[in-house]
């Protein structure tokens, strides 16, 4: 996998006109550290809503909030082992969620979802825990191999300039602005 470049002018226009919400995404990653996650229902709706987690059942959402306060204070949390849990429980290859998971205890691991596919031109999802993992593997090698580039620092500059001194990870601002690219289309 390689990332592809990012059109900074594009990038600019996007950010400027998305509501990234980013109050919501300080709370999530404040909060964590605050709260038993499995238990708080206010941590959870914002959890739900911002990403997405409302579409699964409320089994999965019972599983996944127990893991996460579990492991929660290890920020060493292997995407591998939350896949492999998650599939162990469900049968399903929640390749999004397991990401944001482990995003939320340790933001400097990218996250994936179809928008971040769709932009960066990733092939399909794959289709076993094995296979799973290596293509997670490989995009977070091929996302921290992008952090390092000028792109990248053009990108976490527009960031900067459109909202200021956020406190956000340089992996959630060149996802914002990912996810923004989505957004506009």
């Amino acid at each position: 996998m390689k990332m592809v470049e990012l059109d900074i002018n594009q990038i600019r226009m996007t950010l400027s006109n998305t509501d990234i919400k980013l109050e919501t995404y300080r709370y999530i990653m404040n909060a964590i550290h605050n709260t038993d996650v499995s238990a708080d229902a206010t941590y959870q709706r914002k959890y739900n809503g911002f990403y997405k987690l409302r579409f699964t059942t409320e089994d999965f959402r019972h599983l996944y909030y127990d893991y996460m306060e579990t492991h929660k204070t290890s920020k060493d949390i292997l995407f591998a082992d939350v896949i492999t849990h998650l599939y162990r429980e469900t049968g399903g290859l929640e390749l999004s969620f397991a990401s944001k998971l482990v995003h939320t205890i340790n933001p400097d691991m990218s996250i994936w979802d179809s928008r971040v596919r769709y932009h960066l031109k990733l092939k399909r999802r794959p289709t076993s825990v094995q296979k799973t993992i290596d293509y997670y593997t490989d995009f977070a090698q091929m996302f921290a191999e992008y952090i390092e580039t000028q792109n990248a620092a053009e990108i976490v500059g527009v960031f900067d300039e459109i909202f200021g001194d956020t406190g956000l990870t340089a992996v959630k601002k060149i996802d914002n602005a990912i996810w923004s690219l989505g957004k506009a289309k």
